[in-house]
């Protein structure tokens, strides 16, 4: 995500300029974590921005999304938080945010997020938060005063389960 050239500190991705995922269009209810309780299946003609960041913070030993680590932040152009925000049309109900994960890219997530709501759109973070109660506690807050949902994927408590030596 970050490198030095020059001796200074480049970001190559994370910032509203600059995020490093993948997103396509998901027609509700498909793949929606929280469809137990969200609205988005009562507008099967609409779909789900689903947003899949390329970076996590953690080494799961069983990570289901591994692939993402393929990617190299250097060699890749990434995408605007505008440009992603542009992407969500009259039908996009909802955003989901997940990866990898997003807490590693949040200044995209929180650029990107600001607008969908501003157009009325849910935001759904499926998040993982590794013991970091303060970052926890503001995204709740936040999450919580945008339309959408949170999904926490708590890992935490033992690392040893969480991680790859």
């Amino acid at each position: 995500m970050r490198t030095v050239r020059k001796g200074k500190l480049v970001h190559l991705a994370g910032t509203s300029e600059n995020g490093l995922l993948k997103y396509y269009r998901d027609p509700l209810p498909t793949n929606c974590v929280a469809d137990w309780v969200c609205d988005g299946y009562k507008y099967p003609e609409s779909h789900n921005l689903a947003v899949f960041y390329e970076s996590c913070t953690l080494n799961c030993l069983f990570c289901q999304n591994w692939h993402f680590r393929k990617t190299n932040p250097g060699n890749r152009e990434g995408i605007s938080a505008d440009r992603l925000a542009a992407a969500a049309d009259h039908f996009t109900f909802c955003v989901c945010f997940f990866g990898g994960d997003p807490s590693s890219q949040m200044l995209h997530a929180l650029s990107a997020s600001k607008q969908f709501a501003e157009k009325q759109i849910h935001i759904c973070w499926e998040q993982i938060i590794p013991d970091r109660f303060c970052l926890l506690a503001w995204l709740w807050n936040y999450a919580c005063s945008i339309p959408g949902d949170v999904s926490l994927a708590h890992m935490g408590s033992n690392l040893g389960m969480n991680f790859l030596s």
